[in-house]
């Protein structure tokens, strides 16, 4: 049985402890990130910006560029295009990023899935050698529970409940 070799790369620890260096060294220039700590209903209650509302936005920041007369003096003018600009900014990141997630993801789950595909000829390897090899008993079991089915056993509460159900 052919094993799947569509990806063929390592990553060392070095590797990753400087990826994470470098992913600590990003996240410090954006100190803003850890002021919030929003909770799921947080985030429901927030109006998202997708195009349209993106494109308002950005007009209204045009408009406000050009005329603020109008604007009532306690207007907190100053924090709304500080809002725009970093949206717009962290748009921009968040794109770059999305792109790198995407890509770990799927080279990710390729080399799973290529982990897997090989860890399940190797466990029908030893299970049809019959290996008997002393110290190796213990990782057979253990490999086989990936395989075994929970069975339930029926108590007399729960044969009881079955009855009056049926």
């Amino acid at each position: 049985m052919p094993i799947p070799n569509r990806i063929s790369a390592e990553l060392p620890d070095a590797t990753v402890t400087e990826i994470q260096t470098a992913l600590s060294a990003i996240k410090s220039k954006m100190p803003f990130l850890d002021a919030l700590n929003l909770t799921d209903d947080d985030r429901d209650s927030l109006n998202y910006l997708k195009a349209k509302n993106s494109t308002f936005v950005n007009n209204t920041l045009e408009l406000v560029e050009k005329e603020t007369s109008f604007i009532p003096a306690n207007f907190p003018l100053d924090e709304f295009k500080k809002d725009a600009v970093l949206f717009n900014a962290l748009t921009t990141v968040e794109l770059s990023v999305k792109s790198l997630l995407q890509q770990i993801t799927d080279v990710k789950n390729v080399a799973g899935n290529e982990a897997y595909a090989a860890s399940l000829a190797i466990y029908q390897y030893a299970n049809a050698s019959g290996i008997s090899t002393p110290g190796l008993e213990p990782y057979l079991d253990d490999l086989s529970n990936r395989f075994s089915r929970k069975t339930t056993v029926k108590t007399a509460s729960t044969a009881a409940q079955t009855k009056k159900t049926a």
